[in-house]
């Protein structure tokens, strides 16, 4: 599996930054920074906000969910979106779990739209 981590070390030498400089201003040591970079350790989602501040992008750029680093996406969340995760939440279900499951009904839409627009034309 490759190191999901591929845009931190792109944001990094894009700003032309060591190592150090980066971890002395998100306040870690050289080496912890380095095992993020390296995939040998995953940074909790405190330090997952604090990179994305840091680099002035978003969370989900940084994690590799959009390739738009300033967001860009300002649309309301769907209704039967805010019930699931409202039932997941009371299941205990943590936001990664969250969005897994937000992420899995996308895809179902999208298929259940493409069947209908086939049916339709």
């Amino acid at each position: 599996m490759g190191n999901k981590w591929t845009r931190l070390i792109a944001l990094r030498e894009e700003r032309r930054l060591s190592q150090v400089e980066v971890a002395r201003a998100i306040g870690m040591s050289r080496s912890g920074f380095s095992m993020y970079e390296l995939g040998q350790r995953e940074p909790d989602m405190e330090m997952v906000r604090k990179l994305a501040d840091y680099f002035k992008v978003t969370t989900d750029y940084l994690l590799g969910r959009t390739d738009d680093p300033e967001g860009g996406s300002n649309e309301p969340i769907p209704e039967e979106w805010k019930r699931v995760i409202a039932q997941c939440k009371s299941l205990g279900l943590s936001p990664d779990q969250v969005l897994r499951a937000l992420g899995g009904l996308s895809i179902i839409g999208d298929a259940l739209a493409k069947k209908e627009r086939d049916r339709e034309g």
